[in-house]
């Protein structure tokens, strides 16, 4: 939804403030050096116009300018609203739609914070798939190293509530690798949440990967005393090399 100038300005000077950090009303108020009245209703009108989520204790995060009524907060992302995590996810896929721009071609939430049996110190893990993509891991890590200091917070202020804090670790990801179907690909087919994928690809290659595993019968394995693992076929033993 389109806001107009009045509704622009204080956004705009909100997001230069805060990026993807959640900020309460009162904070809001002293970044726009303006009086405490008009700044609930202000932040409620940007909130409905899907230019800010509102996130937990009354914290808001300033999304990305192209969303809003055409690119509406994803549904699945929107599921995650009463975890303690959900700032941090909020932050994170605004932040990383903003970064990577249209370079950006899926993202996907794994491990416990997917599965909702994080604990009060997961992070909250993102597979990133872009491109171009750096072909370096160092150029890769100084790319996203700004979007996850702005994700990390001040300890003393935790975003999800007392005791709570949950950063984002990023997994970046080119398109040939993710093709490539590496390993960490394998949990994801049982329980990754995608939450942006415009031309499919994630969800394809996700797809596709399942067919094979199911065809192969291969089953993921969770011992009582032990991290999980996959045997990729009937038969094999832990430790074994296998192509799939």
């Amino acid at each position: 939804m389109w806001i107009g100038r009045s509704l622009a300005r204080p956004f705009f000077r909100l997001q230069e403030r805060f990026r993807w950090r959640p900020f309460t009303p009162t904070e809001a108020s002293e970044a726009l050096a303006e009086g405490r009245s008009p700044i609930p209703l202000t932040l409620s009108r940007l909130a409905r116009a899907g230019w800010l989520a509102r996130v937990a204790r009354g914290s808001y995060v300033a999304l990305d300018a192209r969303w809003g009524a055409e690119h509406p907060v994803p549904d699945p992302l929107a599921s995650f609203r009463t975890e303690s995590f959900y700032p941090t996810l909020v932050g994170a896929t605004a932040g990383a739609l903003q970064l990577y721009g249209p370079r950006l071609r899926g993202l996907g939430l794994f491990g416990s914070a997917a599965r909702r049996d994080h604990s009060a110190d997961s992070d909250v893990d993102l597979l990133v798939v872009a491109d171009p993509m750096p072909g370096r891991p160092a150029a890769r890590l100084e790319e996203i190293r700004e979007l996850r200091n702005d994700l990390r917070g001040p300890p003393s202020r935790p975003m999800g509530g007392p005791g709570t804090w949950h950063a984002a670790q990023f997994v970046p990801t080119s398109v040939e690798e993710l093709r490539a179907e590496p390993p960490i690909l394998l949990d994801m087919t049982q329980d990754a949440v995608i939450l942006y994928d415009p031309s499919q690809l994630l969800s394809g290659v996700l797809s596709g990967l399942s067919r094979k595993l199911r065809a192969r019968g291969a089953r993921r394995i969770v011992p009582a005393d032990g991290a999980p693992y996959w045997q990729l076929s009937p038969g094999a033993r832990l430790g074994e090399v296998r192509e799939l």
